[in-house]
């Protein structure tokens, strides 16, 4: 009888993690097929009318991927392409300082980024905005990444950014 109630309790503490690790939903086909994650941030000590802000993207490959970087040729090297909303003034963007590597399928070496890395991009708030205006700025970050063995096909991801724009003192 006693053996019979710990096969039992067994079975239902078993069926239980069973039923809870079925809750877990797999990650998506389209962020495996991303292969990168993105984070969006607004850096400015405040956001006035005629201040500057940075739009600050960070890029984290996956395990084991590479992202070309600017200067990579015959490659889609990672570019951040944005919405001009009324209000802003938009500078050019500015990258972390890539890593050369050899690039899979010959030996010549191409500009990598093999870790996280930032992309930046300084903005300027027009004078005529009103304090309390929201400005939403959307873009397309464009990239190819590759691993040891693969070159895998270019793919875009959307990113946004919200400026809150305050009173100056």
């Amino acid at each position: 009888m006693r053996a019979a109630a710990a096969i039992l309790t067994v079975l239902v503490v078993t069926s239980t993690a069973t039923a809870h690790a079925q809750l877990v939903r797999p990650p998506s086909a389209s962020s495996l097929l991303d292969r990168i994650s993105v984070e969006t941030s607004v850096v400015a000590e405040k956001a006035v009318p005629g201040g500057t802000v940075v739009l600050h993207l960070e890029v984290s490959p996956d395990r084991g991927m590479r992202v070309f970087a600017p200067g990579a040729k015959n490659f889609v090297p990672v570019m951040v392409i944005m919405t001009r909303p009324k209000g802003i003034k938009s500078g050019k963007p500015s990258y972390d300082i890539p890593d050369y590597e050899k690039n899979p399928g010959n030996d010549k070496r191409v500009p990598l980024y093999g870790r996280n890395f930032k992309i930046d991009h300084i903005v300027t708030i027009d004078k005529d905005v009103e304090p309390g205006t929201e400005i939403r700025v959307s873009g397309a970050l464009t990239y190819q990444t590759c691993d040891e063995r693969i070159v895998y096909p270019k793919r875009t991801m959307a990113v946004r950014w919200t400026i809150r724009v305050e009173q100056p003192e």
